[in-house]
Order: structure tokens, then sequence, then C-alpha cells
């Protein structure tokens, strides 16, 4: 199983209020669910807005900065 970590980063303006990691196989899942819940607009839709060049702080107002990383090589420990 790849151990991927997915991490919701939830900003203001520029300070950051939280940081939530996910794990598991639906982890993309709810860290895009996460961050609807915190910015109100819906994952794909903000992904795919700023795909087409749109600005993002046009799309996301004062939770600019709110981002989803995904690290595909998260270091294992023995007991993962």
């Amino acid at each position: 199983m790849k151990n991927e970590v997915v991490v919701l980063i939830c900003m203001v303006s520029d300070l950051v209020q939280y940081v939530k990691t996910y794990q598991g196989p639906d982890a993309r899942g709810r860290a895009a669910a996460g961050f609807e819940v915190y910015t109100g607009m819906n994952f794909e839709e903000y992904y795919e807005a700023c795909n087409q060049d749109e600005d993002p702080e046009e799309i996301l107002g004062d939770w600019i900065g709110t981002q989803i990383v995904i690290d595909a090589n998260a270091w294992m420990t023995p007991w993962s």
C-alpha cells in the first residue's frame, strides 16, 4: 500500500489557522471535504478555476493560501 500523506493547510490572508493531515485510501477525498467546509468552495471547482488562469485570490477571498499538499513519499516508520 502506498504511504501517502495529504495535508490541508487552512489560512486567512497570510496567517495559518490550522493544519490537518489525512492518511489512508480516502485521504484525498477527506482533505477535499475539509477544504470545502473551511472555504465554502468545492475543491475540484477551485482547482479547475485555477487551471483556467482565474486569480486564486478572487476565488477564495480572505481564505487565499488555503491549499492541499500531497506527499506521496511520506517517511515510513517501522510501525507504518
